[in-house]
């Protein structure tokens, strides 16, 4: 008799308690929470490096640009237009002005920041002096 009220016993206790449930789906909640917070800030790091990959590519076909240019062309002037690069918009400015002190050297300015945030800015800055015409290369 005392046989068959033990397996009775342990056929009622099979599976898992009502505690066991709640403890393992409050352990999941935290451990999901945790992965969607994680995956939100892996989200907004990515936009983060989008805009500075195509601001750098923006900045750094400017720079191209203006070392290219014969010096004689490079007037002076200051202008700040909007750009478009991967479908963000950046706010551009940039001025060539003459270093104070010597007429044959030029500086170059030019800041990048995404439209609406003026905080978030990336600078260059060249300088370009008029090219030696004395015979470089030695030849007659």
């Amino acid at each position: 008799m005392r046989r068959h009220r033990l397996s009775r016993r342990r056929r009622a206790r099979r599976g898992f308690s009502l505690i066991e449930i709640m403890t393992a789906m409050t352990m999941l909640a935290i451990v999901l929470s945790s992965l969607a917070f994680l995956a939100g800030q892996a989200s907004l790091r990515a936009r983060q490096v989008s805009r500075n990959t195509f601001r750098t590519g923006l900045m750094s076909e400017l720079t191209d640009r203006f070392q290219a240019m014969p010096f004689d062309t490079l007037d002076l002037y200051d202008v700040t237009d909007t750009v478009v690069a991967g479908g963000q918009r950046f706010r551009r400015a940039a001025s060539v002005v003459i270093v104070e002190g010597s007429p044959i050297k030029k500086r170059i300015t030019i800041q990048l920041s995404p439209v609406g945030n003026d905080a978030d800015v990336q600078s260059a800055v060249l300088y370009r002096s008029r090219p030696s015409t004395d015979n470089v290369l030695y030849t007659p």
